[in-house]
């Protein structure tokens, strides 16, 4: 639906859109240009030079163009900047930063496999993870995994023997068996031979899931939709499934045995810390999904897929890469030999720490072979701001690549950087190179987690292997190698079936057979949504039509009356029907059971479609986070919301009430005003001085300004969800774009001198709550309590500081005012509702002009009652939605994954069958009898469910508080009547005309 004021044509929008998209481009290119590089061209950017380079070559012209233009140089994919660097201090810089942690566009393709596991997750999620896994790389553990190494190290052996006929054959398969067989018999606690008796299936799965990953780098124009339509989509979507079905036994087989050990009662304590500290992964992992509720079975699965594929895939790798070598250097195998026929003595396997630590000369082999084969020949990492390197500017929103395999070849750090030397690894050989000078599994916050479990592998499988009668021999292939996946891959293995593209240049000129496949695409995609057409129009609703939907009642609406066409049809299809927005199927429920089945589900909790625009002013904080993102802050914050917290903020809660009256009584004049500012910043006062511990005037001496650039900010919000077809780059070159970056601006510095002043606060005051006391720690109010996880735990991120800090500014203030406006507007409608109030503020009260304790709060019931019932004919959020994650059934009808499902709020409080004269102001509806036998949830102000909100006690005591202070002080009197005051399609349920109302001063009692 276009708002009248903003009616675009497509050819301007279009070209407005090149004009300033080349002009902010032209910015950031004379910034990058002034880094060496080669010449730019459009489209192709510089990747020109790659046009005629096989895929075999594409590395190795990397490494020309790096070695032309080291330590650091720039190039363009496309109109995208790229920044090399290779040097070490330049990688110390990148890598140690904690604030570009973000992983590069390349990684993406890897998501619908690996999702947010360990490897690509981000903020306060990857802090957890990283946290919860470190302690299972524990010396102890280990140590216990000795003898798995060994074992799988002799039958790896055993049967090469079978191989040493004098003939040359390509032992990666055999490599990659064993290792998978360790991580499933270590980390996993699962034998290989119950999962599969094909383990090569696997071990080619992942090789090709990979190839197509790379295959999808080179080709970014092909969309996600595109690409499940064409062969290589649908394989990938084969494979998927496949490598899925193979985590997901992994974690069956696990849960029998845990089962089993339960029975036998051989579990370990979850309470005692010192043996969750001996937990095997795949333990930790499952405990912390079924009992300790952190994680769900999506982060389970994501878990088990990363650590799989970083167990094996790498260590095998590496491993035929040190045979390589040690093929090609006699010497090196012979010295290596004697060393493990020493430590061996005779025995066939290794079976302590002790004898893997003397393996003093094969760990070096290894690490020199790491240096000049590591695990990833280069690593992204998007610039999250604005950082220097070596003079040179380097804006956010850079790729910056990071030369692994350059950096280990340095001619500076290394004499002779592409011989074979592992003596350069020798104690005294090392003690003066640059840290950063060697990361093989990379460096900073992101290393890998798993060095120590690898390498001990390693030095046991060379040292068996090594052992046995046969030498290694290796063809000598130069160490050419190329990039065909995620770990570097000798070009004489077998690859994948797709063919790799003959050169870039002609990539670039496949716009026929683009089109080609667009109208497939269309045709395809038009079948697949008539299949889910047939489903959803089995359901009552309006008449569906191609492009609009079923949204042409509202095209012609205006923005006042749009709520309004919603309720006409809730109540003309009610209690369930459909709707379509343009192809998305939209289910609206408006039945408690139906509610209850979508709410209570902690399956259907991703919110819909329209919070994805308040992402970036409240980023990923409890209120719009998913997963174990959200369990962790969900679990996190409920302490905050604690009785003893609470019973600590009513003192303030009555001092700004009282603040308040002073404040309306300049207004009490006789005349009729909009009172909600003044109540807006008094509940922004109230949640900046109880939750946040910040008085509002230490932040800003402009209250009225923060609060009107909220309600802008939402208000873009709700102009972005009628406007779909306005991309995020699109929209950022538009006048309401360029307003909202600079809301966004100002918002966020808002936030940012609360934690800064937080912390301020915090180095001057020495700490009054011990940390280590549990239940001295549920009473941290909420600004300390994320300091703390941020700062003393790690499992927050700034950004997710900023994100929390945003979200309950804004809860805790705007939602709690437009309650408030609405009971004062209701019982300045309902004078004996009114009196009926004040009789018993005033018997409670006795005399004072605010309730200042919980117990006076407590026996306000009748005003308690009040503010339910004001909740429920005014809830604080008309409608609530969520997005189907599978197939449902509601009634008779079938919901397929991926709808929308919009639960009315507003409807079913005003449902007949549960609230008799549903539209009439009725307080005494709440009254324990009258409350007792309705359908729990048959009133949702405050949402249900897992997702309900947080701060609903918070706000009931602070708006019992209000309604007491102001009615006991005023008369208070409404200028419309309910019928003649329409609320708007917004964020909230908020009045189109204010609340506007008029005060008289009552009689003091005092």
């Amino acid at each position: 639906m276009l708002d009248n004021d903003h009616q675009h044509s497509a050819v301007i929008v279009i070209v407005w859109y090149l004009v300033v998209c080349l002009k902010w481009k032209k910015n950031i290119f004379d910034i990058v240009q002034k880094m060496p590089g080669l010449n730019w061209y459009p489209v192709l950017g510089t990747y020109w030079v790659l046009g005629t380079a096989s895929r075999a070559d594409v590395v190795y012209k990397f490494i020309e163009v790096s070695r032309k233009h080291a330590p650091i140089y720039r190039s363009w994919n496309g109109i995208l900047s790229e920044v090399h660097v290779m040097k070490a201090e330049h990688m110390q810089i990148l890598l140690r930063s904690s604030t570009h942690t973000s992983k590069g566009p390349f990684y993406q393709y890897l998501f619908p496999w690996l999702g947010d596991g360990v490897f690509l997750s981000e903020g306060a999620k990857w802090f957890f993870q990283r946290k919860l896994l470190t302690p299972l790389f524990h010396f102890k553990i280990l140590e216990s995994f000795i003898q798995t190494f060994s074992q799988k190290a002799n039958i790896l052996s055993n049967t090469l023997e079978s191989k040493a006929d004098g003939q040359y054959f390509n032992i990666q398969p055999y490599v990659h068996v064993s290792t998978l067989g360790v991580i499933c018999e270590t980390s996993m606690g699962v034998p290989l031979e119950k999962l599969t008796d094909d383990p090569l299936k696997y071990v080619q799965n992942v090789h090709d899931i990979t190839e197509l990953a790379m295959w999808r780098f080179w080709r970014p124009w092909v969309t996600d939709t595109l690409f499940y339509l064409l062969p290589q989509g649908r394989y990938y979507k084969k494979l998927l499934k496949q490598l899925h079905d193979f985590s997901g036994k992994v974690v069956f087989y696990r849960k029998q045995i845990l089962e089993e050990n339960q029975r036998r009662k051989a579990s370990p304590e979850k309470d005692d810390v010192k043996e969750k500290r001996n937990l095997s992964f795949m333990d930790l992992i499952i405990d912390e999904t079924e009992n300790r509720h952190t994680m769900n079975d999506v982060d389970l699965r994501a878990l088990t897929d990363t650590f799989l594929l970083a167990g094996y895939e790498t260590t095998g790798n590496t491993l035929g890469w040190t045979l390589f070598l040690l093929g090609n250097n006699p010497d090196v195998q012979e010295k290596a030999f004697e060393e493990a026929r020493r430590v061996l003595n005779g025995k066939d396997t290794l079976t302590s720490y002790s004898e893997v630590n003397e393996l003093q000369y094969i760990d070096c082999v290894i690490k020199e072979t790491l240096r000049l084969y590591p695990v990833l020949p280069f690593m992204t990492r998007s610039t999250t701001e604005d950082m220097e390197l070596d003079g040179y500017k380097i804006p956010a929103g850079t790729q910056a690549i990071a030369h692994i395999f350059g950096v280990q070849r340095d001619p500076e750090h290394y004499v002779d950087p592409d011989k074979f030397d592992p003596e350069r690894f020798t104690p005294e050989n090392s003690k003066g190179r640059h840290p950063f000078a060697y990361i093989p599994f990379s460096a900073g916050p992101r290393n890998c987690l798993g060095i120590r479990f690898a390498l001990t592998e390693m030095r046991i499988t060379i040292a068996t292997i090594l052992n046995r009668k046969s030498r290694v021999a290796a063809v000598a292939y130069g160490g050419r190698i190329y990039v065909v996946s995620l770990p570097n891959r000798c070009t004489t293995e077998t690859v994948l079936v797709v063919k790799p593209p003959l050169i870039l240049l002609l990539n670039m000129l496949v716009l026929p057979l683009v089109l080609v496949v667009i109208v497939w695409y269309l045709i395809v995609c038009l079948k697949w949504k008539k299949k889910i057409f047939d489903v959803m129009e089995k359901a009552p609703g309006q008449k569906w039509y191609p492009v609009i939907g079923t949204f042409q009642d509202y095209i012609t609406a205006s923005r006042a009356d749009v709520i309004y066409k919603f309720i006409e049809n809730t109540k003309k299809y009610a209690p369930f029907y459909r709707s379509w927005n343009g192809n998305i199927p939209e289910i609206h429920v408006m039945k408690p059971d139906h509610i209850q089945i979508l709410l209570r589900n902690s399956t259907h909790n991703p919110k819909g479609p329209f919070y994805q625009y308040l992402l970036p002013w409240l980023g990923e904080g409890v209120l719009l986070s998913e997963g174990a993102k959200w369990f962790l802050q969900r679990k996190l914050l409920t302490p905050t919301f604690h009785f003893k917290i609470l019973e600590g903020f009513t003192e303030i809660f009555g001092e700004k009430a009282k603040r308040l009256n002073k404040t309306l009584a300049a207004k009490a004049d006789g005349n009729y005003f909009n009172i909600l500012p003044d109540i807006h910043v008094s509940t922004l006062e109230t949640i900046m001085e109880t939750s946040m511990g910040v008085p509002l005037n230490k932040i800003t001496n402009k209250p009225l300004d923060y609060i009107q650039n909220v309600h802008e900010i939402t208000e873009i919000a709700m102009w972005r969800y009628w406007q779909p077809w306005i991309s995020d780059y699109i929209f950022r070159f538009l006048p309401v774009g360029r307003r909202h970056q600079n809301l966004l601006d100002e918002l966020h510095a808002f936030s940012k001198k609360v934690v800064d002043y937080k912390k301020g606060r915090a180095q001057i005051n020495s700490p009054v709550i011990s940390r280590d006391s549990g239940e001295k720690k549920k009473r941290l109010a909420f600004i300390d309590l994320v300091l703390d996880a941020a700062e003393n735990k790690n499992l927050l991120s700034d950004s997710d500081l900023q994100s929390l800090t945003d979200t309950f500014v804004f809860a805790g203030f705007e939602t709690t005012a437009n309650t408030m406006g609405w009971i004062l507007f209701l019982l300045g409608n309902h004078p004996e509702v009114q009196e009926k109030a004040l009789q018993e503020i005033r018997s409670v009260l006795k005399g004072k002009e605010a309730p200042t304790t919980m117990a006076e709060l407590n026996e306000l019931r009748y005003v308690d009652y009040v503010v339910k019932e004001t909740l429920r004919l005014y809830p604080v959020v008309p409608f609530v939605t969520r997005t189907t994650t599978e197939d449902i059934k509601i009634d008779e009808y079938q919901i397929p994954a991926g709808a929308q499902a919009i639960v009315h709020i507003y409807g079913v409080h005003r449902d007949p069958d549960h609230y008799m004269d549903p539209e009439k102001f009725i307080p005494e509806r709440f009254l324990p009898e009258s409350a007792k036998t309705r359908h729990p949830y048959s009133y949702i102000p405050f949402s249900a469910g897992p997702r309900n909100c947080l701060g609903m006690r918070f706000a009931l005591l602070e708006l019992r508080t209000m309604v007491a202070s102001i009615v006991n002080r005023y008369k208070i009197t409404a200028l419309q009547t309910p019928e003649e005051v329409k609320i708007f399609a917004h964020l909230i349920t908020r009045s189109q005309v204010g609340i506007n109302v008029k005060l008289e001063r009552r009689e003091s009692v005092c």
